[in-house]
């Protein structure tokens, strides 16, 4: 006789020899134990026991951190979980729905220093910093000082409180088992000096002065500006231009590579070349930028009056794309090298291939 079948009433999941059924007993939401679910949350959200909770709707520290901090196995939807936020003023698109619960840890700066704020296993998680006003922890008048979807570096006044808030940019992106570490600096800027800072940052100058070997002063490194300009020969052949927008600092709007007019934001720092023509004609300009830039590519006949003769946006370029510019004989042109927005600052490469 063949064996009856048996029809079973409910899903099942058959692991390491044994059925497993789903169990939703005295739970209102979350996982069913089969890979499916036992709900949703109409309000507020899924707890760790199953139970549908709604958070405070005002921002609440769970704790206060401090530097050398090193948290971990936190959750968003954890004890003392907040839904305070759906936005942030500074947040990085402003397509992200923060609508789902958040935590917040507070931290108290003992002196002026640099904190570096880093999650850890936190894919799908986003970070926001608010420094605390006379409201305490709210998004208002400028208190939002930093969003990264992973590590804030930010410069505390000491004295002052912060707020450091993961939240999850989606809502019902696993938002669980992740951490996060606090790491403090003091940088060390001596007067007229400029450069490495000893935390990650650099010493800056005062207006007007500019930062040469690491000393501050009145005359502009090469390439910084028009004045400047370095002269990299004259293009009978093929010139190549090789350099880094690191340290450079933003003299220049985009000229006449931006969206049309010297206008366009140019907010990272730009770098200043010269060359000369060698025969009339067709002058082929190609930029190739680091993975944080720069992108932008600027020809122009007079430097100091922004007199553009033709530019282009490599940000998308493809691989037969080149600015390409009607050059008149034994004539000295400039050329800019910028980006659109500020921190696009990498190493770049610029290829001039004459006519003929």
């Amino acid at each position: 006789m063949g064996r009856r079948r048996v029809r079973r009433s409910e899903p099942e999941l058959r692991h390491g020899g044994r059925l497993l059924r789903p169990n939703c007993t005295d739970k209102a939401c979350g996982d069913d134990g089969c890979g499916g679910s036992c709900g949703t949350c109409t309000e507020g959200y899924c707890a760790p026991d199953n139970t549908c909770v709604t958070g405070a709707s005002t921002c609440t520290p769970i704790d206060t951190v401090a530097c050398g901090d090193s948290l971990t196995g936190l959750a968003l939807n954890q004890a003392g979980a907040t839904q305070a936020f759906d936005t942030y003023s500074c947040q990085q698109f402003v397509s992200d729905d923060f609508s789902s619960p958040e935590i917040v840890y507070s931290f108290v700066a003992t002196k002026n220093e640099r904190v570096t704020v880093s999650g850890v296993d936190d894919a799908a998680i986003d970070l926001a910093v608010l420094q605390g006003t006379e409201s305490g922890c709210v998004d208002e008048a400028g208190s939002c000082i930093a969003s990264s979807s992973s590590t804030a570096i930010i410069d505390v006044e000491a004295g002052k409180t912060y707020y450091f808030i993961w939240d999850t940019y989606a809502p019902g992106l696993a938002a669980d088992s992740f951490g996060f570490d606090v790491s403090c600096c003091t940088p060390v800027c001596a007067p007229g000096t400029c450069g490495d800072d000893g935390c990650g940052g650099t010493c800056g100058c005062a207006e007007g002065e500019f930062c040469v070997d690491d000393l501050c002063g009145a005359t502009p490194p090469p390439a910084e500006q028009c004045a400047s300009a370095t002269d990299v020969g004259t293009a009978v052949t093929e010139l190549t231009i090789e350099g880094d927008t690191f340290s450079a600092s933003n003299d220049y709007a985009l000229a006449c590579s931006g969206p049309g007019d010297a206008d366009a934001p140019g907010e990272s720092g730009d770098l200043v070349y010269s060359f000369k023509t060698g025969a009339a004609g067709d002058y082929r300009l190609v930029l190739t930028g680091g993975f944080d830039g720069p992108y932008a590519l600027s020809v122009l006949s007079d430097c100091a009056s922004f007199t553009c003769e033709g530019g282009f946006d490599f940000y998308d370029a493809q691989v037969d794309d080149a600015l390409v510019v009607t050059l008149a004989a034994d004539t000295t042109y400039f050329i800019v090298v910028d980006s659109a927005y500020g921190g696009e600052a990498d190493t770049f490469t610029v290829t001039i291939t004459p006519p003929g």
